[in-house]
């Protein structure tokens, strides 16, 4: 996987390029393209639901904490503070995730791997349609030399 976005995008820059002086080599190029960015893809929304599953473990464990249902060896373990507060209502639960900065840290990285995931598939797209823009080259060059196309 590349290190970041900028760094998939910068190889896609470099992979979409298309030499017109050699189509098949670059017909031929197309599978193994396929399958870097389709490597790319998976890993990316493997990572999207790990991020996922992190929220929704780290929001479990915030509300059981803001209900004072933690013990507190639990919360040593998870470097908190015994709750000394009033138990959280209902109602105030979605709020207290949205403000809590540990969850909105793993949020951060959902929505990282969910654009990362989306420049993939993005590439992956441009990929498949890399055949149609290598047979149109083809026709235009025979069209060009005089071939009836």
């Amino acid at each position: 996987m590349f290190q970041s976005i900028k760094e998939l995008q910068a190889a896609w820059k470099s992979d979409a390029r298309i030499d017109i002086t050699d189509l098949a080599t670059e017909s031929l190029r197309t599978p193994s393209l396929h399958s870097k960015y389709l490597d790319e893809y998976v890993d990316a929304k493997k990572m999207v639901a790990k991020a996922q599953t992190e929220i929704d473990i780290l929001s479990g464990k915030k509300m059981r904490y803001w209900r004072g249902e933690m013990s507190p060896e639990e919360c040593d373990e998870l470097g908190w503070k015994q709750w000394q507060y009033n138990k959280i209502a209902l109602s105030q639960q979605d709020a207290m995730l949205a403000a809590d900065e540990d969850v909105a840290k793993l949020r951060g990285r959902l929505t990282y791997w969910k654009l990362y995931s989306e420049a993939a598939e993005s590439i992956l797209s441009a990929v498949q349609k890399r055949e149609f823009s290598i047979t149109n080259a083809l026709k235009f060059i025979l069209y060009s030399n005089g071939a009836q196309v």
